[in-house]
């Protein structure tokens, strides 16, 4: 066969790959972003965005009154916090991140893993993962925030330990 016939041929096909390959991806993206609606992943990010509020006020909270500052400071703080956390809201929003989600998700997962995945998250026992999820999360943090509570007095000792003693004159 004669290699001139071939090459007009070969670049007719090749043209095509990419279409294939941005109808494959598409397709993956469609499911990834069935997957994401069946995992209630914007529920789940405004929960999380929630909880870390809420823990970070209380941090807050409890900071001021460790360093002894006057009760009227934390109405500043909080005000602070509130307009902080309206900014972070809307750019961290569901909205905000749906986009980079589907895509992790899509190039992450085949397109028949996507559709296992979203068979799963409609069954009840994928139903129950969901539901759960939150409480889950919330009791793992609590463990988490416990072993930090032990832990920290034996980090701050060992950071005295280390620290230079001071020259005295």
């Amino acid at each position: 066969m004669n290699v001139r016939r071939i090459v007009p041929w070969l670049l007719m096909a090749s043209a095509f790959v990419p279409v294939v390959a941005s109808a494959g991806q598409a397709a993956r993206l469609r499911l990834a972003a069935r997957l994401l609606d069946a995992m209630q992943m914007s529920k789940t990010v405004e929960d999380q965005f929630a909880m870390m509020r809420d823990m970070h006020k209380g941090m807050m909270t409890q900071m001021v009154t460790q360093m002894g500052m006057p009760p009227d400071a934390l109405s500043g703080v909080e005000a602070m916090q509130e307009e902080v956390a309206q900014v972070v809201a809307h750019d961290l929003s569901w909205e905000a991140a749906k986009a980079s989600y589907t895509e992790i998700y899509a190039s992450t997962f085949s397109e028949s893993e996507l559709k296992e995945l979203i068979a799963f998250y409609h069954s009840p026992a994928g139903r129950a993962l969901v539901l759960k999820t939150p409480d889950l999360t919330a009791k793992t943090m609590e463990i988490g925030q416990r072993q930090l509570a032990t832990l920290l007095p034996k980090i701050q000792e060992i950071v005295r330990k280390y620290q230079p003693t001071p020259v005295s004159q």
